[in-house]
């Protein structure tokens, strides 16, 4: 599968504008990036921790996204995908995390005066102290004193310290930079520095050896940095997390190649006086920020990104940044939210919009008709007769229909060029490969994207990004596109295949591929196909079935037929569809009267139709993942099968890889998906056209489903959004 959850890919259409040298602060200057004004209502400040993201904005109030995030609205253990406003804090100039604990945050503000807040609990005054700087639970002081408290006993105690310029922490673990360029630290050092086993925390400074032109500091969870001569890095702490080296850790400074210019930094990232972001470290959680994950001994340039601030704070899961329109962008871990980009429990490898007040949401795709869905990428039919695409595209079948070569990303739903007069999508529409296909008004056909396998029937085994027709085709009625080959049912009733035959598929009696339309032989009048990646099903005018292919899975014996065999008769059955994942197969039928039968695995008799005891389905779709659909009269949608990213719609069932029975698929609180016009099944994903012509999509949504370039899953349906 092409570009897996963004793996790969180029983030060919974020750009941002240069940043202005002229305007940047002198190099050395740590708080002059984050302190110099955006625009009004933007992003001053970000802070990350373990499992939270904290946001400052110019306005003085404070958001927080990620595991916890709720309690500051008095849900203790709720998290939050978005920034939600941590009440009670307000005209704040500089905001740090006191704690490990994402329930606790502190503030500093314009007269220096601290307060600190445990979750929906009033903010509390830290005395004895007036801060130029915080940074964890510590206050670096006007005459370069340090000042440190407890989070049970809000006094501030002095730290044996003098001449400290710069101040870094964590809570557990805090850094200071004195006037000399010396790095002290204090907590628990052991984390960072070689110490002996007991003990492994120290009340008093202990100077990190080997680093004494220090300019900027930083301390995350495992490991520590520091800016030194000419911005070079330095680093100490665990090698597997500093450079993806042996998982032990070094008390000595280790240089990070390719780092230099550095003014501001974290453990894992810097920003350079020319306004780019550097990251280096273990790559498994997306923080190198160019859609992939390796670990990098090296710096390493996040492309086509300037930023004019860097996120304080812990820097090994995420990195976040405020670019010169005071813009918050995120990237990295995204377990429980932390990225407030409205996704959750997954990795977002490349920068995504991550602000307080995301006006993008207030744009959603508009005018949607119908949808498919591929393995990696998207595309919406829109009312007037053009389709648009998004997600990440291989083999030429790229959004725009104008890149031809691989990988790419498109974030945003894009035109396909030069497609007009489109009457229907494809059905079953849910494949890996990538291949693309449109039914015209004419009654001719447009494919376009993955021909390896023939499948775009244009005599050719090549990728095409631009649309065009298989030849000989006309006179289409119904196009369907499975995995390595597609199938067309003509206005005669009679079935045309192309692609991919080796398990006889084509149903032209070999098990040859072939890379323009044959005819099906002995099959009768057709009304409707159902594909998988090596098996084909049509339903006949009179109410019979016909497969050819493997037939494993479906059918009791393990067989192969390259010409049609007879199915179980099913009664008044008026439209297919088929779950093939790799661990079962399923073929279901809805009926005349509402209902839905399904034959093959994991149902009660593996030799004839069973009924789900779904009422009232007017439309069903199934994926090649293993999750099936269905649209009921009322205009909600049931799905069952498989339920591993969250593609049944519903935040009570758990993720498990088993089969799963029909439920109905929710949007929050107990409230049920309604209004659902369309529902298409896809790869891990399913998404649902509204009567207002929105697009809603669930599931694993790490392809940029939702519009926005995100790589996230979500069991609730989000609203895909134009942008």
């Amino acid at each position: 599968m092409a570009c897996l959850a963004l793996a790969g890919c180029t983030r060919d259409a974020w750009r941002f504008r240069a940043y202005d040298a002229s305007v940047a602060p002198e190099a050395g200057d740590a708080a002059a990036v984050a302190d110099a004004t955006p625009p009004s209502g933007r992003v001053l400040q970000f802070v990350t921790t373990a499992r939270t993201t904290y946001a400052l904005r110019d306005d003085g109030t404070v958001f927080a996204a990620g595991e916890g995030a709720g309690a500051f609205e008095g849900v203790e253990s709720g998290h939050r995908n978005t920034f939600i406003a941590v009440r009670g804090l307000t005209d704040v100039a500089e905001v740090s995390s006191a704690s490990q604990d994402p329930l606790v945050v502190c503030a500093r503000h314009a007269d220096g005066t601290v307060r600190c807040k445990v979750g929906s609990t009033d903010p509390v005054v830290v005395e004895g102290v007036r801060a130029r700087r915080i940074a964890g639970r510590c206050a670096l002081l006007a005459d370069g004193g340090v000042a440190c408290w407890e989070l049970g006993d809000l006094r501030a105690a002095p730290v044996d310290l003098t001449d400290a310029v710069d101040l870094a922490g964590n809570g557990r673990l805090h850094c200071a930079l004195r006037r000399d360029h010396t790095v002290w630290c204090w907590g628990e050092v052991g984390a960072v520095l070689d110490v002996p086993a007991s003990p492994r925390t120290s009340s008093a400074p202990v100077m990190v050896p080997g680093v004494s032109t220090a300019t900027a500091i930083a301390v995350g969870r495992l490991s520590a940095c520091a800016a030194i001569d000419l911005g070079a890095v330095v680093c100490w702490g665990r090698r597997s997390v500093i450079d993806g080296g042996a998982d032990v850790n070094t008390g000595r400074p280790v240089a990070i190649p390719g780092a230099r210019d550095v003014r501001t930094l974290t453990p894992n990232s810097a920003l350079t006086t020319q306004g780019r972001v550097l990251t280096w470290g273990a790559g498994p959680h997306g923080t190198r920020g160019d859609g992939t994950y390796p670990a990098s001994a090296t710096a390493f340039e996040v492309p086509s990104f300037t930023a004019r601030a860097l996120a304080e704070g812990e820097g090994e899961l995420r990195v976040c940044a405020v670019d010169e329109d005071g813009r918050g962008w995120c990237w990295g871990d995204d377990g429980l939210g932390e990225l407030g980009v409205r996704g959750g429990v997954e990795h977002t490898p490349l920068p995504v919009l991550a602000h307080p007040d995301d006006p993008l949401d207030d744009a959603p795709l508009a005018d949607v008709v119908d949808t498919m869905l591929s393995g990696e990428a998207q595309c919406a039919l829109m009312a007037n007769g053009t389709v648009r695409c998004w997600g990440c595209h291989a083999n030429g079948g790229t959004a725009a229909g104008v890149i031809a070569s691989w990988p790419s990303w498109q974030p945003t739903p894009t035109a396909v060029a030069g497609l007009g007069g489109v009457a229907a999508l494809p059905g079953f529409g849910s494949t890996t490969n990538e291949t693309f296909g449109v039914l015209l008004g004419d009654r001719s056909v447009r494919l376009w994207g993955n021909g390896s396998r023939g499948a775009l029937g244009d005599g050719s085994s090549r990728s095409r990004a631009t649309p065009a027709a298989p030849s000989p085709l006309a006179d289409v009625a119904r196009l369907v596109v499975g995995e390595n080959h597609a199938c067309a049912v003509l206005l005669d009733e009679t079935v045309s295949c192309w692609g991919s035959g080796d398990a006889g598929q084509l149903g032209d009696g070999s098990t040859s591929g072939a890379t323009r339309p044959v005819p099906v032989a002995r099959l009768g009048a057709v009304v409707d196909l159902a594909l998988g990646s090596d098996v084909s099903v049509a339903l006949r005018r009179d109410g019979s079935m016909r497969l050819w292919g493997r037939s494993a899975g479906i059918l009791p014996s393990a067989t192969s037929s390259p010409s049609p065999i007879a199915l179980p008769d099913l009664p008044d059955a008026v439209e297919l569809a088929l779950l093939t994942p790799h661990n079962f197969r399923q073929l279901c039928a809805r009926r005349r009267d509402g209902r839905v039968s399904c034959l093959g695995e994991n149902l009660p008799f593996p030799d004839r139709w069973v009924d789900l005891g779904l009422e009232g389905v007017t439309q069903i779709s199934g994926s090649a993942s293993g999750t099936g659909c269905a649209r009921h009269d009322d205009g909600g949608v049931s799905c069952w099968g498989i339920n591993r990213s969250g593609e049944l719609g519903d935040a009570r069932r758990s993720n498990a890889d088993g089969y799963n029975p029909p439920g109905r698929v929710m949007l929050s609180a107990g409230a049920p998906l309604d209004r659902v016009t369309r529902v298409r099944a896809g790869i891990g994903t399913v998404c649902a056209v509204r009567d207002d012509r929105t697009l809603w999509c669930w599931g694993a949504v790490n392809h940029g489903v939702t519009g926005r370039g995100r790589a996230v899953v979500s069991p609730l349906p989000r609203r895909v959004v134009g942008l």
